[in-house]
């Protein structure tokens, strides 16, 4: 048999219905006991009261003691058979025994207490008597009859009683195959009801279901659709049409995010907040930006990001991303990275710290973008003032002034 995981959907199905089969088959078992325990009485006091109103009918009918003897050791001759006539009257004494020990002997004289005490009750209640002898395997049935033999009180009918023992061993090994017989087939019922049952769960269900497992990572990814077999009417069709319905709104959205960051100049990324800066994901504009590919950052499987930033900056790096961590707001920076062909440029960095439900630092996610252009404009912009107000100092003088360089002079003012 395959085993399945504690938590898998078929344990869960099979478990209990094993369960519940154990269950019945303790069941079955008590009830089979019962229904065996009943049968046997049954058959048990149906035989025994045939052979004893055969008896009784017959001795209506005989002329001696000894025309009985014959007919009681005929009946007594069977297999597991026993009987005993007891004539009544005021000195009680076996007329007839299938057991010669018993044959002639008064009431009080029959070595067998058990037997005594049946055919006493029997006389006693003018009526049948059923017991169960000591011997589990050994059936009493006493039954009350009237004998009028010639012979017996001047042919003038006594009180009787016939007393049958009956060897029940037999008659409980058949009906013990009997209820075996009819238990198994019960038993083999339900089970073939459980197999079916999950065999059809299996079928129905839980393939339909692993199916839907399988394309959740594999399938969905590549088409965007669970394929699940045939179309189907029930509730994992409708579950499949869902979740195809969510993928292709996933999808969709994907490829927006994807163009939208494609045409973003710049990198977007998410990252550890380690001193490596391990990037977890970047997008395609990190190479435009770096030099160098998502592959090479991610992980850092080529170069840290850390080693991408200048030297002289990722000091200031750190305590910037910090401060914006721990007050919970986002960080704003500018510093100087190295690319992947050694050219010095400036970049911009605006980004934010991402907090897990338990209120911890998951990750940072944040956008970088050349500003390169920009600081040169600056510098541009700073030596242009910087030599105008030179030239307004110089202008201003009352003396005459002149710079040279290299020996050529450049600049002299009006003085």
């Amino acid at each position: 048999m395959k085993f399945f995981p504690r938590r898998s959907l078929q344990f869960k199905v099979l478990a209990p219905a094993l369960c519940f089969v154990a269950a019945i088959m303790v069941l079955g078992a008590v009830v089979a006991i019962l229904l065996m325990n009943d049968r046997v009485q049954h058959e048990l006091e149906g035989q025994a009261g045939s052979v004893a109103s055969a008896v009784a009918d017959i001795s209506e009918h005989v002329e001696s003691e000894a025309d009985l003897q014959r007919v009681v050791s005929a009946m007594g001759a069977k297999p597991g058979i026993e009987l005993i006539v007891l004539a009544g009257g005021a000195d009680p004494r076996v007329i007839a025994s299938s057991e010669r020990v018993y044959l002639g002997k008064k009431l009080a004289e029959i070595p067998n207490p058990q037997v005594v005490d049946h055919l006493t009750a029997t006389l006693a209640a003018r009526a049948d008597v059923v017991g169960i002898s000591k011997r589990p395997e050994i059936f009493d049935y006493s039954k009350f009859m009237r004998i009028g033999i010639p012979g017996i009180a001047g042919r003038t009918p006594v009180d009787g009683a016939i007393l049958v023992h009956l060897d029940s061993r037999g008659i409980r090994v058949t009906v013990l195959n009997y209820v075996l017989v009819l238990s198994s087939c019960i038993v083999a019922g339900f089970l073939l009801v459980v197999y079916l049952s999950y065999w059809l769960f299996d079928r129905h269900v839980l393939r339909p279901l692993e199916k839907v497992e399988r394309n959740l990572g594999a399938g969905a990814e590549v088409s965007g659709e669970i394929d699940i077999g045939p179309s189907r009417g029930d509730q994992i069709g409708a579950v499949a049409q869902a979740l195809n319905k969510a993928f292709r709104e996933i999808k969709e959205s994907q490829r927006r995010l994807a163009t939208l960051m494609g045409n973003l100049p710049g990198m977007a990324y998410r990252c550890r907040n380690d001193e490596h800066w391990t990037m977890e994901f970047v997008s395609d504009g990190a190479k435009l930006l770096t030099g160098y590919s998502p592959e090479d950052l991610v992980a850092s499987a080529r170069i840290a990001y850390a080693d991408v930033i200048h030297p002289d900056d990722r000091a200031r790096v750190w305590e910037s991303v910090q401060a914006g961590v721990r007050a919970r707001k986002p960080f704003e920076i500018t510093y100087r990275i190295t690319t992947a062909s050694g050219e010095e440029e400036w970049v911009y960095e605006q980004g934010r710290g991402v907090f897990g439900e338990d209120d911890k630092l998951v990750a940072l996610e944040g956008f970088i973008t050349d500003v390169t252009p920009i600081k040169r404009a600056e510098e541009v912009m700073a030596k242009a003032e910087q030599q105008e107000r030179l030239q307004l100092l110089m202008d201003a003088a009352p003396v005459w002034m002149g710079i040279s360089v290299d020996d050529v002079m450049v600049f002299v003012n009006p003085a």
